[in-house]
């Protein structure tokens, strides 16, 4: 149960960052929500964006394919997202550049238990698998 949310959260966050993370140079062809058109403007991707994208999605593609997620683990997951400096809890997109989505964006994160506001469902699956030493929660097939 909780690894299937800590797997959703993951995910989420990833999917939060992942317009951040993009690279849009001319003549590439961008989704617009109707067909693939040429983009109103280029995008260079935020680099710490870029490299959350790609810690989240590895994180969880890596944990959803093993059998049982292990008390190290638990530790490195709670150390990069509310652990000291470079922790996603301290990340922020500059607004200078990407204006209001930026601000929307890292409440997202927050809201969704990744970022720098106390986590309510993300800690709760962590605390509860590394409280119970890993039985029943956090053991076993991860079925998402």
């Amino acid at each position: 149960m909780y690894v299937n949310e800590l797997l959703r959260l993951l995910r989420s966050a990833a999917d939060i960052l992942q317009p951040f993370a993009r690279q849009i140079r001319s003549g590439t062809l961008v989704w617009n929500g109707e067909e693939y058109a040429l983009p109103e403007k280029l995008q260079e991707p935020d680099p710490y964006a870029l490299m959350w994208f790609g810690i989240l999605r590895t994180i969880a593609e890596l944990l959803e394919r093993q059998p049982e997620i292990t008390e190290s683990q638990l530790k490195y997951l709670q150390d990069i997202f509310r652990g000291s400096m470079g922790s996603l809890a301290d990340f922020l997109l500059d607004t200078r550049q990407w204006g209001k989505a930026a601000r929307r964006s890292e409440l997202q994160i927050a809201r969704n238990s990744l970022g720098s506001a106390p986590t309510r469902e993300f800690y709760a699956a962590l605390s509860t698998c590394a409280t119970t030493g890993l039985t029943d929660h956090c053991n076993g097939p991860l079925a998402v």
